[in-house]
């Protein structure tokens, strides 16, 4: 393999076989190298092979931010990892930026709220605690105490990388399951209590709803208004929760639900509710 550019002592890019450009990190691994140089790959801790529509991003990324922001994006990406989440390759570019910015404005001793930090612990927990983990490995490794709404945008990294989302349908997934609930809470008279097992799996679904109304995607175009009739037949309340859901879902996120997603919510509610 052979060096294409030196970062420092300790990382450079390579040309691959197929002609595409990779980092390399590895202790010394850069130390007296020159551009076309030859590299063992033997030496090499870690790889990171760059889709080539982010090559130029990742690798601009890299030789202007330090390297140890880097690890500490893959050891907390690799936790995500262990604890069975697909995270994509990107999510490390990402990560690595924020935690850069996230140092740099504790250093200066600037300070930001996270709007949705409620609703990150409330409805994506585990993706919350590893923000958390997060926190903690930059605390130890940079003496940095950057706290709960940090750990709060480490768990938006991590969920976007999840669902192949952006930060703008992340935090309208948010708004959309906040605003259910506060729906649902109000029309049947109960309380989703986060802690609860069932509770956590009407929010799945409700997670799950909001992902089709962002991206577009439509559930099965049958005609089910005999199954709709009579869901609202065995349960009143049910009829009244579906005008009001309907008008919330249209004002707040201007999207007309079809038939089809209100028997979705519906089952799931019946089911919540008779458990």
């Amino acid at each position: 393999m052979k060096i294409v550019r030196v970062y420092n002592n300790n990382a450079v890019a390579i040309l691959t076989k197929d002609n595409k450009e990779a980092v390399i990190i590895g202790s010394g691994i850069g130390f007296n190298k020159k551009i076309n140089d030859s590299i063992d790959e033997k030496q090499a801790e870690k790889i990171y092979y760059v889709q080539s529509n982010l090559q130029t991003k990742f690798l601009d990324l890299f030789q202007g931010t330090q390297e140890e922001y880097f690890v500490a994006a893959e050891k907390i990406l690799q936790h995500a990892k262990d604890l069975g989440m697909e995270v994509t390759a990107p999510a490390i570019m990402a990560l690595t930026e924020h935690i850069s910015f996230a140092i740099q404005r504790f250093e200066e001793g600037l300070q930001t709220t996270n709007l949705m930090l409620q609703e990150i612990k409330s409805y994506y927990p585990k993706e919350f605690a590893i923000g958390q983990w997060g926190v903690r490995y930059l605390r130890v490794h940079f003496n940095v105490d950057l706290g709960e709404n940090e750990a709060g945008y480490i768990a938006l990294h991590v969920i976007n990388s999840l669902h192949r989302f952006d930060s703008k349908e992340t935090v309208d997934t948010l708004r959309f399951v906040k605003h259910s609930i506060i729906c649902i809470e109000e029309l049947y008279d109960i309380q989703i209590l986060q802690s609860e097992f069932d509770s956590m799996r009407l929010i799945t679904h409700l997670k799950f709803l909001a992902q089709r109304v962002f991206l577009k995607k439509t559930l099965d175009e049958n005609n089910y208004q005999d199954v709709y009739e009579l869901l609202v037949e065995k349960n009143q309340k049910h009829l009244h929760f579906a005008d009001a859901y309907k008008k919330m879902v249209k004002e707040n996120f201007d999207h007309e639900l079809t038939i089809q997603e209100l028997i979705y919510i519906l089952m799931h509610l019946t089911k919540f509710i008779n458990n």
